[in-house]
């Protein structure tokens, strides 16, 4: 844990006490659930005044009971300048969703910080998080990305050449970027985050280091006016970045022993792909 991570960390320690009084609701569950601090004050992507996110993990009656009871799950605080939100899991729910690799969560819970309650209530759940990516994970999940991101790229490439809708071509960019970015971090065995912090993330990997560069200066092409470019594709500086992202996620493939038609001959394969991230399990 990162120097930062562990001041955040004995922050809310520190602080926890008074916002259970304030909040007897949840310090009434507090001895059978793991208060688990997540988000970016876990990761080090966090300002002062990022919100504080805990997830109060529990057994399903728990669960159950205090949805029936409060009528919700979520619980806002704010105290001694501290902004934040207490929100009741299930364990159980949660560890169905890591073993169907809910890659979004299974990072959460890797970087979650045990705060208070009963560590036992969550201890396999995390634990399970925070096991290596498994060859036929990354296999499978990387492929899938891959594929989706050169489907994607060839969308931009039909929405330029149509020259009046920049929308099209806005959407399949975005797309395009955000499956680059998440085989990347697949590709070297990192569950990825949400969209706030996937590049800042993937820029921490040897491949997302390569990828986010080109990210960037599409963002700075699409700034200067490029979704308007009348360039045909073959010259379009919007596509001809995108068209580097390639190589970086072709390299590194191969180097971890993938070499396979779908690398080239992507449009082949596009439902295997899709098929096969629910033939694998965490």
């Amino acid at each position: 844990m990162a120097m930062q991570e562990a001041s955040d960390a004995a922050e809310m320690r520190a602080a926890l006490p008074a916002l259970l009084a304030a909040h007897p609701q949840v310090a009434a569950v507090v001895d059978r659930s793991c208060l688990l601090l997540h988000g970016s004050r876990t990761i080090g992507t966090a300002r002062a005044t990022s919100d504080w996110d805990l997830w109060v993990l529990t057994d399903d009656a728990t669960h159950a009971a205090f949805a029936a009871e409060h009528g919700t799950r979520f619980i806002n605080f704010a105290a001694d300048g501290r902004v934040g939100h207490f929100q009741l899991k299930s364990v159980a729910a949660l560890a169905r969703q890591v073993a169907a690799c809910d890659l979004e969560l299974i990072s959460e819970l890797r970087y979650g910080i045990v705060i208070a309650g009963s560590p036992a209530v969550a201890v396999e759940l995390l634990r399970a998080a925070r096991k290596p990516m498994s060859d036929a994970v990354r296999h499978a999940w990387f492929r899938y990305h891959y594929v989706e991101m050169r489907s994607d790229h060839r969308a931009c490439d039909g929405s330029v050449d149509q020259q009046d809708n920049p929308a099209a071509t806005l959407i399949a960019v975005a797309k395009t970027v955000q499956h680059a970015l998440q085989a990347a971090m697949v590709i070297d065995r990192e569950p990825y985050r949400y969209s706030k912090w996937l590049a800042p993330l993937a820029a921490r990997t040897p491949t997302g280091a390569r990828i986010v560069p080109i990210v960037n200066e599409a963002i700075e092409l699409i700034e200067t006016g490029a979704l308007r470019d009348h360039s045909p594709e073959a010259a379009h500086p919007l596509i001809l970045s995108l068209r580097r992202l390639r190589d970086p996620l072709i390299d590194a493939a191969r180097n971890a022993g993938i070499d396979e038609e779908w690398l080239t001959k992507w449009w082949l394969h596009i439902d295997t792909a899709r098929d096969g991230i629910h033939d694998v399990s965490w």
